[in-house]
């Protein structure tokens, strides 16, 4: 009954209007007997303190906004954004209506400059969110970025894919020598170097815009210098071939390549030029604009407002002391007169707010009601009292706010790059953005109240809940990788990620699906690469070890043998013809193999002239036959160049796969070994391995004397050390000296590694001698630790040793066991070796670092994917390859080389020794390039190991 007596504005008035009137003559008595006890309370003081206390909390959490801000726009890390996200939240919560109240309290200045503050402080919010949705893709940070994307790697790709159509018609048409043109074959080969190393500079100079090294603007101006010298390289090379093909010495294909190349370098250019002009403005990135002309001067304002209140504060603060006990007496006064107005203002105010507060308010109630429901309600409002007027205004004003955050929210979907499908759940489509379109190649109103199933099958089970579907398959949150078919389309390789919300008490479903099909095949492609052999797409040596594993473990109780195939004048054509020639003839005895080959077996080169060939489900006999139809193939085989006839032939070895086997490598020794017997036998033959074969291999060995040498050495401590130093470019301090191994043989002559280190590495004898380099070197530094010597001494080490899974701990068992420091250790592996084995080479050299060691990449440079792989080796050091070096001041293109390798190395934190230096002009170029070590003659021969202090001295 109470409820329904208050249950509307009129009737509450009225109660409020009887409890006035009795509170009026509860306050007269209280303040006539409290009066002066009242107004001594510090009542005005709290209040005072209460408000400046939340002015403080606000002021804080505005300078941890900023101050994330800042850090967010250098870092782009999820922890500044969240700490953003945390510091909005709380900036929100203190803006209550409560804080709000409590400056009305006050009034004055104060209250304006706390609405100033609370304005300045949406804006701020608002600004923030706007910079952060630019920071979060480089799109929208970087201009450049569909650039690019969208011309310059496309028009790289093309002109890359013409130039090699071009030079692979040179070598299609060595079929037939005397069509060939041996200039237009080298001319087209210097484009294709110049081109690559004019992509290179170009990726150098983006990677100095985005702030990789100390000064982006001189090492973007080198860039450019070294991208002009390539750019009329590349010109230059493109006149010649103009001028060759207008005498009609080009191919058709060559022609028609050159013609392309011409457009795609002119597009090239020009696509440069933009990205040139864009880089080298101030407006390069989005993000700054932001920062610099609108977020600051917000924090500079909100700032300011905050230093005003704190001063009004204190100047209230006094205001309040002095006028307090003047108001005692005026209050006294002002509540006799209050009880006898009260009744007037009563009744004054009910038909007051019964007209221009109720209805007013009651109709706005209507409109608001009918506008969330779609429906048009215009509001009567007769009263012309300037706050219905405002009431009115602040109804249209939101109603145009909400249309237009709901034309934003869908400006949003529909320019979002993946598909969003929002549908509910019983699997019915309610959204569906522009991306989905494209997608799909269908329209939102197609889709929309259809199921989701018929877009994405499998994907909502009919006449199940959902949430019970998810549960099972644990799809929602997760990313899933699914090939999806398009109406009348090819289909396409989705991601999809599924979230879950819930609104009005049901479930509904988001999916956030992108076409990854590029990035697939991409993959795809890498994995290619890493399997395949580059010149005759054949599998690599990796493949077919893995291969064999496999094969040993899962065909138990099979009969498989291994053919290992060596031509027999490849050297001597290879040495005499050249290397392209040697090239030809392994691509066309490829091309012979392949057509012999059954689709069950597998054909891989294990490197230079050397063959493998699984055969799957054949006896003794049948491995014979098929490695003599090989053989004859072979034999048969002529190699025609300028007129010379040469016989190639091929030596065989067999080995049959038997269950003693339970090792890779001994089934390839195997095969090898067979492989030398037949070539021992008088060359152009087959052999199939038996166990006597093992006597008769190492006498071919014997008379090389290595093996046998290498293991005594290792046993009688034939092995010695020198050592050469590595110093600073500039002050010539030694910071370092590498170990290098010789050998005392049995007639007292000193072996190179040169001689010895290939037998070792083909017998598995590598692990055995690095570890008693390892072994020796820190023994010598403990002697130099007794000495009161901190010396550091740089270690080479095989592939082998850093695939050998022992190796890291035999090293922590040596340092552990001894004095020494681990950062007295640098240790080296080869650049080849590092790429061939990457995953291997990562691992290892972390290992390193975890146990305090340093380490360095050797003959840096050497490869075609130094600067690609750079990044993912955990190294300290780079050690520029000697062949750069040497002629650094005679080749203008290897002090460019050496430049940008040591720009790459410093923008990746880096530091680089560069080899081969052995006079004082090359020291001191290498100097004034910033090359932080060198290593040379000019240095420091290899001398014999002594004692740091010895060489110190």
């Amino acid at each position: 009954m109470a409820v329904a007596l208050l249950n509307s504005l009129r009737k509450r008035f009225v109660l409020a209007a009887t409890l006035l009137l009795l509170l009026s003559i509860a306050i007269f008595s209280y303040i006539n007997l409290h009066l002066l006890r009242e107004y001594d309370t510090p009542t005005h003081v709290h209040r005072n303190q209460e408000a400046f206390h939340t002015l403080e909390l606000i002021r804080d959490n505005l300078r941890r906004l900023e101050s994330s801000t800042y850090q967010h726009a250098v870092l782009l890390d999820d922890t500044t954004r969240s700490q953003i996200e945390k510091h909005l939240g709380s900036l929100s919560k203190l803006h209550t209506q409560e804080t709000e109240t409590m400056f009305v309290r006050l009034g004055g200045t104060l209250l304006e400059s706390y609405q100033k503050l609370h304005r300045l402080d949406g804006d701020i919010q608002q600004e923030v969110k706007a910079l952060i949705f630019i920071l979060s893709k480089p799109d929208r940070r970087f201009p450049t970025a569909p650039i690019l994307r969208e011309e310059l790697s496309p028009l790289n790709e093309r002109f890359t894919q013409e130039l090699q159509l071009a030079i692979s018609d040179t070598q299609t048409a060595r079929e037939n020598p005397l069509s060939v043109n041996y200039d237009v074959d080298s001319k087209l080969l210097s484009l294709r170097y110049y081109w690559m190393q004019q992509i290179s500079t170009v990726r150098s100079f983006i990677a100095n815009r985005i702030g990789i090294v100390n000064s982006p603007e001189i090492s973007m101006r080198r860039n450019l210098n070294d991208r002009a010298l390539y750019s009329a390289l590349i010109d230059e090379n493109l006149d010649w071939l103009q001028r060759v093909d207008a005498s009609n010495a080009l191919t058709i294909q060559q022609s028609l390549s050159l013609a392309q190349m011409l457009d795609l370098k002119k597009a090239y250019d020009n696509a440069f030029e933009k990205v040139r002009e864009i880089y080298l403005s101030d407006n390069w990135r989005k993000d700054y604009p932001i920062l610099r002309e609108r977020i600051q001067p917000l924090f500079s304002q909100a700032w300011n407002t905050l230093d005003a209140m704190e001063s009004e504060f204190q100047s209230l603060n006094s205001r309040q002391q002095l006028s307090l006990y003047g108001a005692t007496n005026q209050l006294q006064d002002f509540i006799w007169m209050f009880n006898i107005a009260a009744l007037l203002v009563v009744l004054i105010a009910y038909f007051s707010f019964e007209y221009l507060l109720r209805r007013p308010i009651k109709q706005m109630a209507l409109a608001m009601k009918a506008h969330a429901s779609g429906a048009d309600f215009v509001p009567e409002i007769r009263s012309n009292l300037q706050e219905n007027q405002e009431l009115v205004l602040a109804f249209e004003h939101m109603k145009k706010e909400v249309d237009a955050r709901q034309r934003k929210l869908e400006s949003i979907l529909d320019n979002a790059a993946e598909g969003i499908i929002t549908f509910d759940s019983e699997g019915m489509i309610i959204n569906f953005n522009k991306a989905a379109e494209e997608l799909f190649r269908t329209n939102a109103s197609n889709a929309i109240k259809r199921g989701i199933n018929e877009f994405i099958p499998d994907l909502f089970v009919e006449q199940r809940s959902f949430v019970f579907f998810e549960r099972e398959t644990g799809l929602s949150g997760d990313e899933l990788v699914m090939e999806i078919p398009r109406r009348n389309s090819i289909p396409f390789i989705a991601s999809i990620k599924l979230s879950r919300t819930s609104l009005d008490e049901r479930y509904y479903y988001t999916v956030l699906i992108s076409d990854i099909t590029e990035q697939v095949e991409m993959l795809n492609n890498l994995k290619r690469v890493a399997e395949r052999d580059s010149l005759t797409a054949l599998y690599n040596r990796k493949y077919l070890l893995d291969y064999l594993d496999e094969l040993i473990e899962s065909r138990t109780g099979h009969s498989d043998a291994l053919l290992y195939l060596d031509l027999d004048n490849f050297k001597f054509a290879n040495d005499t013809l050249g290397h392209l020639a040697g090239d030809q003839i392994i691509i066309e005895v490829t091309s012979l193999l392949q057509q012999r080959l059954r689709d069950q077996d597998l054909l891989a080169r294990l490197g230079g002239d050397e063959f493998a060939i699984i055969l799957h489900d054949v006896n003794e006999q049948d491995a014979m036959e098929a490695a003599n139809d090989y053989r004859k193939t072979i034999s048969d085989y002529h190699y025609v160049h300028t007129g010379k006839t040469i016989d190639i032939g091929c030596s065989i070895g067999i080995a049959l796969k038997s269950p003693d086997i339970i090792r890779t490598e001994e089934l390839l020794a195997k095969a090898d070994y067979a492989c030398h017997v037949a070539k021992t036998r008088g060359r152009n033959q087959v052999h199939l391995y038996h166990l006597d074969d093992k006597r008769e291999v190492a006498a071919i060995y014997a008379d090389m004397g290595w093996t046998r040498i290498i293991k005594r050495a290792i046993e009688n401590d034939r092995f010695f050390l020198v050592t050469q130093p590595i110093v600073d470019s500039r002050s010539q301090k030694v910071m370092a000296r590498e170990v290098l191994l010789r050998l005392n043989d049995q007639n007292s002559t000193i072996a190179m590694p040169n001689g010895f280190i290939p037998a070792a590495e083909r017998f598995g004898l590598m692990p055995d001698i690095d570890r008693w380099v390892i072994g020796r070197t820190i023994g010598y530094i403990q002697e130099d630790i007794i000495q009161g010597v901190d010396s550091v001494y740089s270690i080479n080490l095989s592939a082998a040793t850093f695939n050998d899974t022992s190796t890291l701990e035999y090293i922590r068992y040596l340092i552990e066991h001894s004095r020494i420091k681990p950062h007295s250790l640098i240790f080296e592996i080869t650049e080849t070796m590092a790429i061939t084995h990457l995953n291997k080479a990562i691992e290892f050299l972390e290992g390193l670092r975890s146990l305090g060691c340093r380490t360095a990449l050797d003959d840096f440079g050497s490869g075609h994917a130094s600067y690609l792989y750079l990044k993912d080796l955990p190294v300290d050091y780079v050690k520029i390859d000697g062949s750069f070096v040497r002629d650094l001041l005679k080749e203008p293109l290897h002090l460019a080389m050496v430049r940008s390798m040591k720009e790459v190395a410093d923008a990746v934190g880096i530091q680089t020794i560069a080899e081969y230096v052995e006079d004082i002009e090359t020291k001191e170029m290498l100097a004034s390039l910033g090359v932080d070590y060198i290593q040379g003659y000019y240095c420091g021969r290899p001398e014999p190991w002594k004692s740091s202090a010895s060489n110190s001295g």
